[in-house]
């Protein structure tokens, strides 16, 4: 019996089809291996391929690709995600080479097809009656006034739903949220609910799904941004906007941030910058939305920043999280940062007679980046003023301060040895000592660094170079925050034979190892007398909670080794008097952690001159003693 045409041709149509998507997932694999043959994770050859096949892996890749395709998590049921994850061994052995199919990846085609019609059937019924969606609106938003239910109604919109009902029910939620940014906490319009209407209707985050290719992409840029927090895949009008936001200038709203559980925490507003003279934010605020896009400041911090950069006169509104209280719809218009005048602060301080010196350096800027001296020239500029002035000591404040520029790092150190190997910059790709050769200035005074767990990257590596070297005493908080490890950014067109990943990569490429051959990967720097006022927020987040499966890479040789480089005391020596701090100083209960810091100075410049620990101020327990 003949075959009908009209079957034939289809069931032809449906072979080339899956040939061809057949191809395309095992170019995107291909590409896939390619890219990851560059990440810093790759110089450890078998540590790298025991990841790529565990489970663990496997699972984030699942997460990634669902929520890549699902960001708001509005199409898939949990019952489809956890089938999702029984392919995890299908992953493992497609990502590993040892299956040329994409299992898991045409499986789970198919279901979000499906996945895809029923959305649409349930947002369709859900909100087909516009009166009565706006009275269940009301009433979420009355009944979240009071916080009636409102944990439950959190833990639905922050996972996928169970059933169509629940589906139904997260999507008025969901729309209620939105319907409340905008309407900035006032009552609901008509304008307000349509607009919010219109924003969660924007799920699809660029990606055809109608096209296998496409999503053979977001397969390929799950497998990469599964491999550590920072590293990103780009589709190419996101790498094209992320490039342009780079080289566009310094034009944003003037704050340091860090990453925070809901977002960016402000750790300082820059003196005379938009938000500073806008009198919009403060240190301490947590921004939660940048235009209506929360997912965005998720992301890393470098990444998430480009929200709040634009053209200069342009304007962006934040929502906000202020001692516990939720702010909407903060308009800020963006302006150039005048990064160089603010980012080095000095002064002399006299306690008891003696003078002391501080600098604040709130981020390592280069000269490239001004077209002026780096961060570097205005530091030595107020070191030798400090100097003039007659200082015995320096306190070093880089508490808040999120880097930047790794050549600035190495001079700064250099400021304070004579000579000597400061980072190595190693991976796959990668391995540079950077070492100082200037001997034409040196501060000789003794040092103190103080961090926080804002302090990063150049940050770390300037405290703990100087820590190496036994240059200078760490002091703050217990630990720094611990970004051991630097990103490259490429556009995919670099690398020929490229075809489904079309656009950019931030790839994590090499991590940094100080003098001692130690990496500073997840553990930061570790103070050695820890300041009781430096406090953190349990909402602050440091490189071992956002980036968990980058853990810190082994030891290598100390650099000091090969390269030369004399400690300024001895490590025996150095230890007795980290030792003695520890066991004379104390605080005043009342005392900021500037004061704290000064306190630890003055010992460690009584120590260096060979007499005893300070006398400590007078304890809390004292004053008590002397009211009583």
């Amino acid at each position: 019996m003949a075959m009908p045409s009209k079957v034939l041709g289809l069931l032809v149509a449906f072979l080339i089809s899956s040939t061809a998507s057949a191809t395309v997932c095992r170019q995107a694999v291909g590409e896939f291996g390619g890219l990851a043959a560059l990440h810093v994770k790759y110089d450890d050859k078998k540590a790298f391929a025991e990841e790529i096949f565990s489970d663990s892996y496997a699972e984030r890749v699942v997460e990634k690709y669902f929520l890549t395709l699902d960001p708001y998590r509005m199409i898939f049921f949990d019952t489809e995600f956890k089938v999702a994850n029984g392919y995890k061994m299908a992953i493992t052995e497609m990502v590993g080479g040892l299956r040329e199919d994409c299992l898991f990846f045409e499986a789970t085609y198919e279901m979000f097809a499906n996945a895809l019609r029923r959305h649409k059937a349930i947002m369709k019924n859900t909100f087909r009656d516009e009166k009565q969606l706006a009275a269940d609106v009301q009433a979420i938003l009355k009944k979240w006034k009071s916080e009636e239910g409102l944990a439950d109604e959190i833990e639905l919109m922050e996972r996928f739903a169970d059933s169509p009902e629940e589906l139904a029910e997260k999507a008025k939620l969901i729309l209620a949220k939105e319907v409340n940014r905008v309407a900035q906490g006032k009552e609901m319009t008509e304008s307000d609910l349509r607009t919010g209407l219109r924003i969660i209707s924007q799920f699809r985050n660029g990606y055809d799904f109608h096209k296998p290719e496409s999503l053979y992409q977001a397969m390929a840029k799950s497998m990469l941004d599964a491999l550590d927090a920072h590293t990103r895949y780009f589709t190419k009008t996101k790498y094209d906007a992320f490039m342009d936001a780079l080289t566009a200038g310094f034009a944003g709203i003037g704050v340091h941030i860090v990453e925070a559980e809901q977002g960016l925490k402000v750790v300082e507003v820059v003196s005379g910058g938009p938000a500073d003279q806008q009198g919009v934010l403060k240190a301490g605020d947590v921004i939660i939305s940048a235009n209506g896009d929360e997912e965005v400041l998720l992301e890393p911090v470098e990444t998430a920043v480009l929200a709040l950069k634009g053209d200069p006169g342009t304007a962006v509104s934040v929502d906000i999280m202020r001692d516990g209280q939720r702010i909407n719809g903060l308009e800020i218009v963006r302006g150039f940062v005048n990064t160089q005048k603010e980012s080095v602060t000095y002064r002399v301080e006299e306690i008891d007679g003696v003078k002391y010196g501080y600098v604040h350096a709130t981020q390592f800027y280069s000269a490239s980046d001004m077209g002026e001296g780096g961060l570097s020239a205005s530091v030595k500029k107020a070191l030798i003023s400090l100097e003039d002035q007659g200082v015995e000591g320096l306190l070093l404040d880089l508490s808040g301060n999120p880097g930047g520029s790794v050549d600035e790092a190495v001079r700064i150190v250099g400021l304070f040895i004579d000579e000597g190997p400061v980072v190595r910059l190693k991976g796959p790709v990668v391995d540079d000592v950077k070492v100082d050769t200037d001997s034409s200035y040196k501060f000789n005074k003794p040092v103190v660094v103080m961090i926080d767990h804002g302090s990063a990257s150049a940050s770390e590596i300037v405290s703990g170079a100087l820590q190496d070297y036994n240059r200078a005493l760490v002091i703050g908080a217990d630990n720094s925050y611990g970004k051991g490890s630097g990103q490259s950014v490429f556009a995919t067109e670099a690398f020929s034979g490229l075809q489904v990943l079309d656009g950019g990569v931030k790839l994590t490429t090499f991590y940094y190892y100080l003098p001692t051959g130690r990496s500073i990967q997840h553990r930061g720097v570790q103070s050695d007398v820890v300041l009781p006022a430096v406090t953190s927020s349990e909402e602050e987040k440091l490189e071992k909670d956002v980036n968990p499966t980058s853990l810190p890479p082994k030891p290598i040789d100390s650099l000091m080794s090969r390269n030369g480089g004399d400690k300024w005391m001895s490590d025996t020596k150095r230890k007795g008097y980290v030792s003695d701090l520890n066991e004379g100083v104390s605080f005043g209960y009342y005392d900021s952690a500037e004061k704290q810091a000064f306190q630890v100075l003055k010992g460690w410049v009584r120590l260096s001159q060979g007499k005893a620990a300070l006398t400590p101020l007078e304890s809390y327990e004292s004053l008590m003693m002397k009211v009583d």
